[in-house]
């Protein structure tokens, strides 16, 4: 389904908003589930997501929200240790030309 990245582009910010706007988004998700497969007025919205593997929007905004904070964790961590890793090799270096200029 084509409308999905454009319903869900910012998710992790929409992660924040109220529900009532979630809920929004999900007729909208509702009416295109239906619309692409035909499926009758009667054909309940859990049973067309079910069939088409498809999670309501705010499972997937939370989903979304929860990889963008475990990659933003994730670079977050690399960025300290490769700060890290720069400041002893300077200091390394700094002691080593300090050693280089007493000799």
């Amino acid at each position: 389904m084509c409308i999905r990245p454009v319903m869900t582009y910012a998710s992790p910010v929409f992660a924040l908003v109220r529900p009532d706007i979630l809920y929004d988004l999900q007729i909208v998700q509702n009416k295109f589930c239906r619309r692409a497969v035909d499926a009758s007025w009667y054909v309940k919205n859990s049973v067309l997501h079910r069939d088409l593997e498809l999670p309501t929007i705010s499972k997937y905004m939370k989903n979304a929200s929860e990889r963008l904070l475990t990659k933003s964790l994730i670079s977050f961590g690399r960025i300290i240790r490769a700060t890290s890793f720069t400041s002893l090799l300077q200091k390394t270096t700094e002691r080593a030309a300090r050693s280089a200029q007493r000799s």
